[in-house]
């Protein structure tokens, strides 16, 4: 099984498999991702670039491709995907539920509630701050690192700072922030 990226998520998921009997490659470029030392082979390439991983997988039977990725890795996994001939949403599904502008604006379109979200480069609000806000990168290098929550207008350089760092693409988004608990959802579809 093909795990795209081996950040703190990861080892849960090839625990899972290996109980299943399965043996586990995960592709992530830093070597002391936590999940490198449980994989049974690591490949040291980038989450975010198909061609080299399909170019390093040909020639062995990967019968699934899996992430616990977020951002540009999930763009990514979808094409391994794709060419490996596994079902897949095409790119542009994924990439307007992976962004998170892009999501923001489907939610909208289906009346879904989501927070009031700008880009920072355009946000006219400086000047009549309502905190505390969230600042994230819109396509981020590590799932919620760069996410900053800002209480106090002095801190807003920092933040932007901050979330520029882990921004893999995108802008910096600016948030309004909602009080409650932070829920991931997975999932998994067969075609059965």
């Amino acid at each position: 099984v093909l795990v795209i990226g081996g950040g703190k998520d990861t080892p849960f998921l090839l625990q899972q498999i290996k109980l299943l009997g399965y043996k586990t490659i995960v592709v992530d470029q830093n070597p002391l991702a936590p999940a490198v030392d449980i994989a049974d082979v690591y490949l040291c390439l980038s989450a975010w670039d198909s061609i080299p991983i399909l170019n390093e997988i040909k020639g062995r039977k990967i019968i699934a491709c899996l992430t616990r990725s977020s951002g540009a890795a999930v763009l990514c996994w979808a094409e391994v995907n794709q060419a490996l001939g596994y079902p897949t949403p095409d790119s542009k599904t994924v990439e307007e539920l992976s962004g998170k502008l892009s999501l923001h604006k489907s939610c909208l379109d289906m009346n879904v509630a989501t927070p009031t979200t700008e880009i920072f480069e355009i946000w006219e609000n400086v000047l009549n701050i309502q905190l505390p806000l969230v600042f994230k990168p819109e396509w981020e290098k590590v799932g919620k690192a760069g996410v900053v929550l800002v209480k106090h207008a002095e801190n807003i350089k920092d933040a932007v700072a901050h979330a520029e760092k882990y921004l893999a693409k995108g802008s910096v988004l600016v948030q309004e922030y909602l009080n409650g608990k932070d829920l991931t959802i997975l999932g998994v579809c067969l075609n059965d």
